[in-house]
């Protein structure tokens, strides 16, 4: 998938995340509350899901970067997606709200992620329930 339609998917997500309503009512998810504070790992969790439910790209091209440490004492976590660097809460950080991006969105951090790839192991039932309630949010027009 080129970088133009992976930005606008991401650009689409991260709006949706903002404004979940039933946020409260997830199990693994509920720190939507706060979007985008402490939502990294869910919102790249549910980039992910979202891009394999729809088949956008093979999962396995799909990684959860994660573990990283961005400043003294805050982690971070962002997908890594067919080469991309997608980061639906980089405005915890900087100026953009979300970063699309070759390129390391994140060189000069304290701890480099680790990468984990996206597969069935992060679909345990308690992510998975949230994760489908999200992306048929997602799905929903406007």
């Amino acid at each position: 998938m080129d970088a133009a339609n992976l930005k606008k998917i991401a650009a689409h997500i991260r709006a949706k995340l903002e404004a979940v309503p039933f946020a409260r009512e997830l199990n693994r998810c509920s720190v939507l509350m706060n979007f985008p504070k402490d939502c990294c790992q869910i919102a790249s969790l549910c980039c992910l899901y979202y891009l394999k439910k729809n088949r956008l790209v093979g999962s396995k091209q799909l990684f959860l970067l994660a573990n990283a440490e961005i400043k003294p004492g805050h982690s971070h976590a962002w997908a890594l997606v067919d080469g991309h660097h997608i980061d639906l809460t980089a405005d915890q950080f900087c100026n953009d709200k979300v970063i699309v991006s070759i390129n390391d969105p994140w060189p000069d951090i304290l701890k480099s992620p680790n990468p984990y790839p996206f597969d069935d192991e992060w679909l345990m039932e308690d992510y998975e329930a949230d994760l489908i309630r999200l992306c048929n949010f997602i799905d929903e027009q406007p």
